[in-house]
């Protein structure tokens, strides 16, 4: 709450252990302390920091955007998911060392949900942690629970995946860009032997430099297809052969 008071949105892995975090279980023992202490573990402890007020806690996909098989999860505590890999699909992340290599787990999937949540406040500078971690739910793609009994909840929002998988894309107020302009001259020339032909292109109606590469494609159908050369002739003058006699 006091960094959510200083304009810091927190977001937090849900943790590895293939645990449900709704539904706590009961026991008096720490094994995962040397010395076991003895404790009492229920609903009403919380899982720091991710069942902290305010903290966006986030779950782990695998392939094909299943729960990844360690994920931790629980209806009404994993606010989104985001990919972290899952056995040998790792995310590609830096290594000590100053190393690169496959990881996988839940803190592999949370930077995905910092990244997000940080363009969604590029777009909406004026934004609060509260209504940034709001608009990751809205923007988030929905994701049902498979069938399996621990997934808790309805196909908007449930136990392994929250509010659904967060999408950078939507996030910005994107949408799948439309396919991008294209020339061509669909009459046949004929090539007769010793001798050039050209067929040329109209291009309108775009403004601006050219793109650094742009792609060609020629369909040529001739007895001896390794006696021809086709150059690609630019407004310019510049020439770039296609095909050279092969």
């Amino acid at each position: 709450e006091y960094a959510e008071g200083k304009g810091s949105l927190q977001v937090a892995a849900a943790g590895n252990s293939n645990y449900d975090l709704a539904n706590k279980t009961t026991d008096t023992a720490s094994p995962n302390d040397s010395t076991p202490v003895t404790r009492t573990i229920t609903n009403a402890c919380i899982d720091i920091p991710t069942e902290l007020p305010g903290v966006v806690t986030v779950a782990a996909q695998g392939n094909g955007g299943a729960k990844a098989s360690y994920s931790n999860f629980g209806n009404g505590v994993i606010d989104v998911a985001a990919p972290g890999g899952d056995g040998s699909s790792g995310v590609y992340s830096t290594l000590p060392g100053g190393k690169y290599g496959n990881m996988n787990g839940t803190s592999m999937a949370s930077p995905h949900v910092a990244g997000v949540a940080a363009l969604i406040a590029s777009v909406n500078p004026s934004f609060t942690p509260a209504q940034i971690r709001d608009q990751l739910g809205v923007q988030a793609t929905d994701r049902a629970c498979p069938s399996d009994t621990r997934c808790k909840g309805t196909a908007t929002k449930n136990g392994f995946f929250g509010e659904g998988a967060v999408d950078a894309l939507k996030a910005v107020g994107g949408s799948t860009p439309p396919p991008g302009k294209y020339f061509e001259n669909l009459t046949d020339v004929a090539v007769p032997d010793n001798t050039t032909v050209e067929s040329p292109i109209t291009v309108s109606g775009v403004t601006g430099n050219a793109p650094a590469t742009l792609k060609v494609g020629v369909d040529v159908k001739h007895t001896y297809i390794g006696d021809l050369k086709v150059d690609l002739v630019a407004p310019d003058g510049s020439v770039y052969t296609l095909h050279n006699r092969t």
